[in-house]
């Protein structure tokens, strides 16, 4: 009876590592939506409603990073990550010239800024990710790209019942266009990960699934393809970084393109700490300000730079 037991237990333990890393479907850019909020199930509407956003300041994260490039390893320079709330015309989802207007929608704003050397020429990138503070959704994305051979811009919406994805590139075939597209309603952008994640409810041991869209963080365009990815919650540890000691949360997400990892701080705001992506990319945080930044534009000012 005891090795039958322990057969069976053998035998349940082996389906459980086939079931984590079973492949991944995927699903076209006009996949529907499962049913199921996966993520959002479990993530924390009071995270982005806390007062800590509403200050008037900017949080600003500074990482230490090494950016794989064409096949390369690069290191960066100083990669920023900008999250602010900001007012914006939900007709155009563009900033409002008058906080006071009405109906407007209240976002957070995602800049992911990076700049690193190719060789001869470097290349400086910026997205933004807009969050709906209502529903905690990504409702817009904008992308660019400059180098030395030419600039790239995309822009992805998917908010209020609209999906689009327009570019513009220097690439042949790639000049000007836009897809056809209808993304399920909980779309969720690998690009906004170290930010959608830090609003989870956290606790080890957590497991879902998300609707996941391919990083965008580059100056030529691929049709979307939609995946199904899996995220585990993994055990607490203590991670040091540049900016110090902290107890974090250890973050798996698995992917078509393979598997990232991530330490989110366990404290609020739960910075991320540390990343390491499937295609070699690391990052490491450095240093947090929390600065009203857009009036610090005068000589002298960047001392307030870390």
């Amino acid at each position: 009876m005891t090795k039958k037991i322990l057969m069976a237990l053998t035998v349940t333990a082996a389906l459980l590592a086939v079931i984590w890393m079973w492949p991944l479907s995927e699903s076209g850019a006009a996949g529907s939506d499962s049913g199921s909020q996966g993520l959002f199930t479990y993530i924390d509407p009071s995270w982005i409603q806390n007062e800590y956003w509403y200050d008037g300041k900017a949080e600003l994260n500074f990482y230490d990073a090494q950016i794989v490039t064409y096949g390369t390893p690069r290191k960066t320079d100083k990669v920023v990550h900008i999250l602010v709330t900001e007012d914006h015309v939900p007709a155009d989802l563009v900033k409002a010239n008058d906080w006071r207007s009405p109906g407007l929608l209240k976002v957070l704003k995602f800049n992911n800024m990076r700049t690193f050397q190719t060789g001869i020429y470097d290349y400086r990138q910026m997205m933004s990710v807009f969050f709906n503070i209502e529903d905690q959704h990504f409702a817009k994305m904008t992308f660019g790209s400059q180098e030395w051979c030419g600039g790239s811009f995309k822009e992805i919406v998917n908010f209020n019942g609209r999906s689009s994805f327009d570019f513009n590139t220097y690439w042949e075939g790639q000049g000007n266009g836009r897809y056809e597209v209808d993304f399920p309603r909980h779309l969720v952008l690998y690009d906004a990960l170290p930010v959608q994640l830090r609003m989870l409810r956290w606790k080890t041991g957590l497991q879902t699934t998300m609707q996941l869209l391919p990083s965008q963080l580059s100056s030529r365009v691929k049709a979307p393809r939609v995946s199904e990815a899996r995220l585990r919650v993994e055990e607490e540890q203590e991670v040091e970084v540049p900016a110090g000691t902290f107890a974090a949360y250890r973050v798996r997400v698995q992917s078509d393109w393979g598997e990232d990892r991530f330490w989110f701080e366990k404290a609020f705001p739960h910075r991320m700490l540390k990343r390491q992506t499937a295609a070699g990319d690391f990052f490491e945080l450095g240093a947090t300000k929390k600065l009203a930044y857009w009036g610090l534009n005068r000589p002298g000012d960047e001392a307030h730079l870390p």
